[in-house]
């Protein structure tokens, strides 16, 4: 004796055939191929910019400061003692000094006149005088642009 079937109230013959795109919507597009290669580009200038950036900001200076120690000689002057690389050592450049108090406080600062020289490192001691007692001293920074005050001459 063969089992029959059990019914389930449809009938096989009247659904319509289904197929995966009824069932799950159609297939995508696949994606151009000069999409990914539009992206890599906008990826890749994006990056030459932040790093062109990055270069002028941290990048080494044309005049580069740095200080190598200070003397506190009395109450109202401090001797600093500082040297300067420049990129161009026959072009003049100023250099900004000052005097701190000890609590950070400027409270003395000068104007110092970098002559042209051969040598694209200099080194030098300058006085700076201050209206109270100083307690240490650093070079605020340099720059080519020399006020006519300052030029020799």
């Amino acid at each position: 004796m063969t089992e029959a079937a059990p019914e389930t109230g449809r009938s096989e013959a009247a659904a319509p055939p289904r197929s995966l795109g009824d069932r799950y919507g159609s297939a995508r597009r696949p994606t151009p191929r000069w999409v990914p290669l539009a992206l890599g580009g906008v990826v890749v200038v994006l990056g030459l910019i932040i790093a062109y950036i990055g270069y002028r900001q941290f990048g080494p200076k044309d005049i580069d400061p740095e200080q190598l120690g200070y003397t506190v000689v009395n109450d109202s002057t401090v001797e600093s003692h500082f040297k300067v690389t420049r990129t161009h050592p026959d072009q003049p450049a100023v250099c900004f000094v000052r005097a701190m108090d000890k609590d950070g406080n400027e409270v003395g600062r000068r104007e110092v006149l970098i002559a042209p020289s051969n040598s694209g490192t200099v080194e030098l001691k300058v006085t700076v005088r201050s209206l109270a007692r100083p307690a240490a001293s650093d070079v605020y920074g340099c720059g080519g642009h020399v006020p006519p005050y300052l030029r020799a001459g």
